[in-house]
């Protein structure tokens, strides 16, 4: 089993260069499908860890990088897609990812390394910023 859970992590650190490419590319459907598919291994990963009590700490702190990695790589990415409704929604974003990045920095400075986010709260905010992701993408543009 720790080995399918290695393997979900692997293929979500190998999507994060795709989100990248997708963005830079301009095709908003090929980064939505490979967002949702990462969120969607992070859930199962999280649900079958839970599920048999997996949770070595070298694997929590890999997957603890890789949700970090992705937060910042989808910050840029949707910049880089969606930069109108960036520019509008400035302030709400930066507080967001102020809530998100906050307790990665106070951890890191009082533990001397990347603190574990793995609770259901984390994996409900990842789908929630999917799901978000997906209604933007369909908003008609003003103007």
């Amino acid at each position: 089993m720790d080995i399918l859970l290695v393997a979900f992590t692997v293929i979500r650190l190998l999507i994060v260069p795709l989100l990248l490419f997708f963005a830079f590319a301009g095709l908003k459907t090929a980064f939505l499908i490979s967002f949702m598919g990462a969120m969607i291994i992070g859930l199962s990963d999280e649900i079958i860890a839970r599920i048999f009590n997996l949770f070595p700490s070298t694997r929590s702190r890999i997957c603890s990088w890789c949700d970090f990695i992705t937060f910042l790589v989808v910050s840029i990415c949707a910049w880089l897609l969606w930069p109108g409704i960036i520019r509008r929604e400035a302030l709400f974003l930066v507080i967001t990812l102020t809530g998100l990045f906050i307790p990665i920095i106070l951890g890191y400075l009082k533990y001397s390394r990347l603190i574990s986010y793995h609770t259901w709260t984390t994996r409900f905010a990842f789908m929630l910023i999917g799901i978000g992701a997906l209604i933007i993408d369909n908003i008609p543009a003003k103007g």
